[in-house]
């Protein structure tokens, strides 16, 4: 059980490049009762090696947003129709 946020929008600045601000929207952050958060992105087609790599970037806004939460992320592939 949770509360669904979509299209959440984000910026950060990076850590390991000074002086870069990485800005996304995430497609749906549920935030569970017990605190924790979950990035779900959606995607649509076959998974691709660059959709890890999103995903990670999120999770990294994520945590940065909130530090010391339980973050987890999820890339979900719904059928034809879903």
């Amino acid at each position: 059980q949770g509360c669904a946020y979509y299209e959440v929008p984000f910026s950060y600045a990076t850590a390991n490049a000074p002086g870069v601000i990485v800005r996304g929207s995430i497609d749906c952050l549920v935030a569970h009762e017990d605190g924790s958060l979950q990035v779900l992105e959606f995607k649509t087609g076959s998974p691709r090696p660059e959709h890890a790599g999103q995903l990670e970037t999120y999770l990294n806004a994520v945590r940065h947003a909130f530090p010391g939460a339980d973050v987890t992320g999820e890339l979900v592939y719904p059928g034809p129709g879903e």
